[in-house]
């Protein structure tokens, strides 16, 4: 079965509405502009029940109109309360320990002169975090519960026209709502519309372009419009439709007469011919507006702009994606939806920012994790051609957390998909809606199933041009039926399943939803450097070789192979592209931390102190391919050198500043796009590495014989296709897998004889360290002896383990399991005392980064010269520095509008006299401004860091921070920045504003 579908784009922005008195006879005269007017400025906030400060009583009768709030603090919004706290011990850090919980009041007051009588007054929330309840002039006008959802509330018949007019909002945002830090009120733009009775609705367009060639485009628009007169109307409407660069018009339909009754109508279907389109694509983002032109007896009364794209897209099971007629591998990132130091505040520079650090990197793609996104993002997206999976809810009936969405699911998904496809539907970016991630009904009870394609046909009706998919945890939901509810399967994390799933589903599109989750410290390096991915950990940090994740996840490189292996599936949305505030794994868990690497007085130190806080002093997330402050990890260029193949690049890690490290082993990764390099170290080669061709990181070494192989083999229990046989089949391409999830699950192999045994080698289908369990050996098959054994892990989730023992039977006895069922593609027995070098990282080429594990550390220069097709292609080195000398400010733009919204983000790096950034420096930096600007947040990517992000002095981390600089609204002028380090020179920095377009 293919999938294919056409597309259109959405609003980028705000539509925009306008109006006239019924004057003349021509629709295009007289026009008297109706507004959608920005209503972010003026607002008055208080908050109250749990605070930072204690508990504080609600008072009764906020909503009125004559209370006085002349003492409530000032704000503009977007507006996130919690960001403005300091990180409290007594919070947990999977919500990154800052208070977002609690009451707040907003109130804003505002006029409407009398000559508007007769008008229509919308408002319009694009998101409050959360349960928020709207109040005008007293009377409640209506609530949300949602608070990624974007709604429209009308206002008319309270309006107070030629008098005071009081809108007030209530948001009650409760504690354990999130498994994530959401943040706490306004957070999102605020918009009042203007409008004459009969106009088109809110989000009220539709548009898709059904055929396309490189001669004509047909283009559909659908038409809501909206009369509130109080009576029956006969309107008339037309589009007009222009390339969005140069305003030239490039075609218009023709007009339309249609019968209105009161409220929202029918939408309406016109087709419009362009000739010789320009297509939306990720390397040329063509964008078009609509523009909708209504009138009542020749009096226009709207005029209202949609911006849309002309473009295909099609998912195959056998090609995965394609974009108007072409493969394109989708290279995309999922995100949360804060902004750093800026927390959840909607900040459209900010959110710009980031995708331009995404789309350096390689991605042309964005997963909106686990909700809707700020209408911002999309118009970004649509503007600089990144494809979007716009995703709806993070749970549906069943709770992840004691307060989600899972309380209002049954009443309000309809209205919730509802908006979110009617906002989005027109964006071009939008290739695929998501109906839900790790939803806990993939279990795939009756009733779930239901649930699910209820969600999907919802889809379907709004958006017939688009297809809905899920992501997907659980390892056997593409089997048990919830797979077929959605029209495209997501993986998270599953690419050893890649091949049963076409195997079993061969019509079905494919792709990982969710991939890798490799968790790594900006400028963290600890040795040994184990393959172990449960190592790496140490001191609330974690180690940048990029080799370690969590139980259920994995390295880049092995999502990679898995996409080279299985050309089907679409792509990938790795986990994370940015940092985010909230889940600290691997320190969610009080104790994972005290596994590695620490002396027990370290470890008695470390539980003191988490005996005095909830949960450890990490705050923010390691999955980020970047940090919270947007700096680039190590990870980011090994993701640019596969998805940017055309740019000549090479990185080296890890930085060459190890004193009292000389003499001892310090093993040197380089990312490269080029396919071989030269490592030089003081000018001297330590030689020239070329990749492996993917597919060769699969476990497949020369051992000696395997003992076990062929030989009768049995099992607790087996999965009908994966049989117990498959253990020792010698084909590390098959499995074994018990069909439970029981701890106490069992394999075992008869090898025919007693005889000596020394080893064993099992290659896990997930990490090792997914599984509990004992090597035991017998030589009756019913006494059997625990084996006193080492145990070695490596690379690609095997392990070896040598032990000295006699018998016939050799068992795997499982003792406990986390996450995942007993599974292993072989288990290997072996006479002799197999060494740990057979299946080291050395012994098994690398396809997509070069290493050198045994490079001996000395003070100087690091040199990789990297080749493509046997010409040099790029160089990197990195220098073993001088002391800290200076800091040294440099700003994203000097330049920037002086509207009291725009930013400059300056980074501050710690250099030595030479100007090479000194890696381990943390110095404290103290900031001071002057001119038209403020100080907005600061940061340095330190997910331990507990300084509140306002704070205008701030350790580096790592020879690292940021500060992010604000306009002042309607000031141009000169801001001066300086920054000052007790011992090191001082720089200052200058930005200007002015009125200017972005």
């Amino acid at each position: 079965m293919k999938l294919k579908l056409f597309l259109l784009s959405l609003l980028a922005g705000t539509a925009i509405l306008f109006s006239a008195s019924c004057i003349g006879t021509s629709p295009d005269k007289s026009l008297s502009e109706r507004e959608t007017t920005n209503f972010d400025e003026d607002w008055k906030f208080s908050r109250f029940g749990e605070t930072p400060d204690g508990f504080i009583d609600e008072p009764v009768g906020l909503e009125s109109i004559d209370w006085n709030d002349d003492f409530w603090q000032q704000e503009t919004v977007p507006h996130d309360w919690g960001i403005e706290s300091d990180f409290l011990e007594n919070q947990p850090n999977s919500t990154g320990k800052l208070m977002f919980q609690g009451i707040g009041w907003y109130r804003k007051h505002f006029n409407v002169p009398t000559t508007d009588k007769g008008k229509c007054f919308s408002i319009r929330f694009d998101g409050i975090m959360s349960e928020p309840t709207v109040y005008l002039n007293g009377e409640l006008v209506g609530e949300w519960k949602y608070g990624y959802s974007s709604f429209a509330l009308d206002l008319t018949d309270k309006i107070n026209f030629g008098g005071d007019n009081v809108i007030a909002v209530r948001v009650d945002n409760k504690a354990d709502s999130s498994r994530w830090y959401p943040g706490g009120g306004i957070y999102r733009h605020v918009w009042l519309t203007k409008a004459e009775p009969v106009h088109v609705a809110n989000w009220g367009t539709y548009i898709t372009t059904p055929q396309i060639s490189n001669n004509s485009a047909t283009v559909t628009i659908e038409t809501e419009l909206e009369n509130l007169s109080g009576s029956a109307q006969k309107a008339e409407y037309y589009h007009i439709i222009r390339n969005k660069t140069t305003g030239k018009t490039v075609a218009q339909s023709l007009t339309q007469t249609i019968d209105l009754q009161t409220g929202i109508n029918t939408p309406d279907k016109i087709e419009v011919k362009v000739a010789n389109p320009l297509l939306w694509d990720t390397q040329s983002p063509n964008l078009y507006i609509a523009q909708t032109v209504v009138s009542i007896e020749g009096c226009v009364t709207d005029k209202y702009q949609t911006t849309f794209g002309i473009r295909s897209i099609e998912w195959s099971a056998s090609q995965g994606f394609l974009l108007n007629g072409k493969v394109v591998k989708i290279n995309g990132v999922c995100n949360h939806h804060d902004l750093g130091p800026l927390g959840t505040a909607v900040n459209d520079r900010a959110v710009q920012r980031q995708l331009e650090i995404m789309k350096e990197m390689g991605c042309n793609s964005i997963r909106t994790s686990h909700n809707p996104p700020a209408p911002e993002l999309l118009a970004f997206c649509d503007e600089m051609g990144l494809m979007v999976m716009d995703e709806a809810f993070d749970c549906w009936e069943l709770k992840k957390t004691n307060n989600d969405y899972h309380r209002f699911f049954k009443d309000w998904y309809k209205k919730d998909i509802t908006n979110l496809v009617k906002r989005d539907r027109n964006h071009p970016c939008i290739i695929l809606w998501s109906s839900g991630n790790e939803i806990r009904e993939q279990w795939a009870r009756p009733h779930d199933l239901e649930v699910s394609h209820k969600l999907t046909d919802l889809f379907h009706e709004l958006d017939p041009s688009r297809p809905v998919a899920a992501g997907c945890n659980q390892p056997n939901s593409y089997k048990n039926g919830f797979g077929s509810t959605v029209d495209i399967y997501g993986f998270n994390y599953k690419p050893h399943l890649y091949n049963d799933f076409k195997n079993t589903h061969p019509d079905q599109p494919v792709f990982s939803s969710e991939s890798s989750s490799c968790i790594s410290s900006r400028g963290e390096y600890y040795f040994p450097v184990s393959n172990n991915k449960a190592n790496g950990f140490f001191n609330y940090q974690v180690s940048s070789y990029d080799l370690y994740a969590p139980p259920w996840a994995m390295k880049p490189d092995i999502e990679f192979e898995g996409q080279d292996n299985y050309p089907f599936i679409a792509g990938e949305y790795v986990w994370t592209g940015f940092d985010y505030i909230g889940e600290p794994t691997p320190y969610n868990n009080d104790k994972t931390l005290l596994i590695n690497y620490h002396t027990e007085a370290e470890k008695k130190e470390i539980e003191e102190k988490l005996s005095k806080m909830k949960g450890s002093p990490s705050r923010s997330s390691y999955f980020g391919i970047v940090d919270l402050c947007g700096f680039p990890k190590d990870r980011f260029y090994l993701y640019q050198s596969r998805w940017r193949p055309e740019l000549p690049m090479a990185h080296i890690l890890p930085h060459w500043n190890w004193p009292g490290r000389e003499g001892e082993i310090t093993p040197v990764h380089v990312y490269t796009s080029g396919d071989e390099a030269e490592l030089f170290l003081n000018g001297r080669s330590l030689g020239r590495k070329a990749k492996a061709k993917p597919g060769t990181l699969a476990p497949d070494i020369s051992l000696p014989t395997s003992l076990s192989a062929g030989k009768n083999a049995e099992a607790s229990t087996s999965e009908e296709n994966n049989a117990s046989a498959n253990g020792n089949d010698n084909n590390i391409k098959t499995r074994w897998c018990a069909s439970s999830d029981s701890a106490d699950n069992f394999w075992q192999v008869d090898l025919g004889e007693n005889q000596k045994l020394g080893s064993c080698v099992i290659y896990w289908e997930n990490d090792s360290s997914a599984y509990a369990y004992e090597i035991l050996v017998s030589q009756d098959g019913k006494k059997w002896e625990k084996t006193s054994q080492a145990t070695y892990a490596g690379r690609n989730n095997y392990s070896l383990h040598k032990f000295s023992a006699e018998g016939r039977y050799l068992k795997v006895q499982f003792t406990g399991l986390k996450n995942y069922w007993a599974s292993f593609y072989e288990c290997q027995v072996f006479a002799q005392d197999v060494q740990p070098e057979i299946i080291d990282p050395e012994a098994i080429p690398e396809a997509y980064r070069l290493r050198w594990d045994n490079v001996i550390y000395e003070p100087g220069e690091l040199k990789a010269i990297a080749y493509k097709d046997g010409k040099k292609w790029a160089e990197d080195s990195v220098k073993t520095t001088g002391k800290a000398y200076t800091v040294k400010l440099t700003a994203d733009r000097n330049r920037i509008k002086a509207d009291g919204c725009d930013l400059s983000f300056i980074t501050i790096d710690i250099v030595d006299n030479n100007g090479n950034i000194v890696p381990r420096s943390n110095n404290m930096v103290n900031l001071s401004i002057t001119g038209p600007g403020v100080i907005e947040a600061t940061g340095n990517g330190d997910a331990t860091n507990s300084d509140c992000f306002k704070n205008t002095s701030r350790n580096a981390y790592n020879g690292k921070m940021l500060a992010i600089i604000k306009s002042e609204k309607n000031k141009p002028g000169t801001i001066k920045l300086t920054a000052e380090s007790e011992g090191l020179k001082s720089q200052t920095i200058t930005i200007e504003t002015a009125t200017l377009k972005r």
